[in-house]
């Protein structure tokens, strides 16, 4: 994360000989050509989460989503493509807010899914967890890990944290909420450009996903991730939603999407910030009443691919109401032929029997006037015989 833009290096850590036994459920979306990526958590056979500001590493037609990978190419991984995405309804950039993103994968993994955190307490202030990921492993720049890298990290009070985003930019809505801030005093230990989306763990726990920072392992700057307490309920709602395998207690949730407009993503800030630190924030409750402000960094920017143009939850949800519509309007109308058809025979048949009963009715109505009609004529012929 340096710079305050996309994370992807492991910066202090050790190697992970073997993700496949260590992080199975770890997900790297491989390398695009303009040499990002960004890392993921599987959380079920075929759901991923990560961070939504790496939409464009994960978009439909990635075929290079690595299940547990040792190494940055994927080699002896698992590569499933991407089936499809749901972006959080009210992701905001600007002011980094559910920073995250569902990812269909076309395919089931055998993979143990991580556990997701639904304690919002959890974890507490200077408890220990730990990032992993690939990437550089300095906040000035140099190649890429090759092997999959771990690290540790200390949870910040969230006072600190948001005071220091605070002075970076205003516009950065930090809450202990939505957020968690892990790093260390003496620094030299964190993630990097190329950890977006990467989860933040305890044990086979994700507690929270790699969002953004100022600069990388700096001395009593922390980091801040996506708490994924607070967004527990709307990733087991996606689950169920798009799963082709959804769990078994999908059946008993009542789920109604009710889905708001999607804000849309405002361009990234500036990567350079505009001040420097005059002292390096402790945990220290005394710190709160301190200006602390931030000054640029030496290293070169390392802004994140940024918001996607992918298609909203509104638009998806849109596309499925109208496809709904159809489907009823069809079905409307073949049963309008069918009622139609139906009447035209009714009728046909009740037409024929009415013809079927005319002649007899004629020959009631005729009946009596002939038989008038030839007394007449013989009470006539009479009457000239006897005139004879």
């Amino acid at each position: 994360m340096a710079n305050s833009m996309n994370r992807s290096l492991i910066v202090g850590g050790e190697t992970v000989p073997n993700a496949s036994d260590s992080f199975p459920a770890f997900v790297w979306s491989g390398l695009a050509a303009d040499g990002w990526g960004c890392g993921a958590a599987l959380v079920h056979s075929d759901i991923v989460v990560s961070a939504a500001h790496c939409a464009v590493s994960f978009k439909p037609g990635n075929q290079r989503n690595y299940v547990g990978p040792t190494w940055i190419t994927g080699a002896n991984a698992t590569a499933f493509p991407t089936q499809r995405t749901l972006i959080h309804p009210r992701y905001n950039w600007a002011s980094r807010e559910n920073d995250i993103i569902i990812i269909k994968l076309k395919g089931h993994s055998k993979a143990k899914p991580f556990e997701i955190n639904r304690k919002s307490s959890f974890p507490v202030v200077n408890s220990t967890v730990t990032v992993i990921g690939f990437g550089w492993v300095a906040e000035n720049g140099g190649p890429l890990s090759n092997i999959l890298k771990k690290v540790d990290v200390q949870v910040f009070p969230f006072e600190v944290c948001k005071q220091i985003y605070r002075n970076q930019n205003n516009a950065f809505n930090l809450t202990e909420e939505m957020h968690i801030c892990a790093g260390t005093l003496e620094g030299g230990k964190d993630g990097c450009a190329s950890d977006s989306g990467t989860p933040l763990l305890v044990g086979n726990k994700i507690v929270g996903i790699t969002e953004d920072g100022l600069g990388c392992g700096r001395p009593g700057i922390p980091a801040y991730y996506t708490r994924v307490s607070n967004q527990a309920e709307w990733i087991s709602e996606s689950i169920c939603l798009l799963s082709s395998r959804p769990p078994k207690h999908c059946k008993k949730l009542n789920i109604t999407w009710t889905i708001p407009p999607t804000l849309a993503p405002s361009p990234p800030p500036s990567p350079f910030p505009t001040k420097k630190p005059t002292t390096s924030p402790t945990l220290s409750p005394t710190i709160l009443h301190s200006t602390v402000s931030l000054a640029p960094a030496a290293a070169p920017s390392m802004l994140s691919p940024g918001p996607t143009a992918a298609p909203s939850s509104d638009d998806m949800w849109r596309v499925r109401f109208l496809q709904q519509a159809c489907t009823f309007l069809a079905w409307l109308l073949v049963a309008g032929i069918v009622g139609f058809l139906a009447g035209r025979l009714i009728m046909s048949r009740y037409r024929r029997r009415i013809y079927e009963k005319i002649p007899s009715v004629h020959e009631q109505i005729l009946a009596p006037h002939a038989k008038d009609s030839g007394t007449r004529d013989d009470k006539e012929a009479a009457e000239r015989e006897h005139v004879r």
